[in-house]
């Protein structure tokens, strides 16, 4: 999360620090690194939009 924070095109504005405060919670609780990146996704494509994506 800090690095999409910190490098996402998009990251900024209302949107982004309601979904950002929402991942952070769901991922407090993940259990598995599959969890994990589905918890980030949409995250990730408000913050980076179509130029962000995570390599599996």
């Amino acid at each position: 999360m800090e690095q999409i924070d910190r490098l996402g095109l998009y990251a900024r504005g209302k949107e982004w620090q309601a979904i950002k405060a929402e991942t952070a919670d769901q991922l407090k609780t993940s259990t598995s690194y599959e969890e994990s990146l589905a918890l980030l996704q949409p995250a990730l494509a408000i913050a980076g939009g179509k130029h962000s994506f995570i390599l599996k």
